[in-house]
């Protein structure tokens, strides 16, 4: 739902996802910014998955998250 801090917007539509529920999960994470973010995952079970920038690493638990805002 997120890349590097910046909402795949075309992403949220299609999976009617707001802004405010993106906010919600980076806050309930403990940060106050999104460009703090490196993704906000959408999960199997409908959560939001948010992992900070400077946890990221190689990010091999991503692997099969599409984070590309593609149709």
């Amino acid at each position: 739902m997120s890349s590097d801090g910046v909402p795949l917007e075309e992403a949220m539509r299609r999976q009617r996802v707001t802004i405010g529920e993106l906010r919600q999960a980076v806050r309930g994470a403990g940060d106050g910014d999104l460009a703090d973010v490196g993704a906000i995952v959408l999960e199997s079970d409908d959560s939001l998955s948010d992992v900070a920038a400077q946890n990221m690493g190689n990010a091999t638990a991503l692997e099969d998250v599409e984070m590309t805002d593609a149709a």
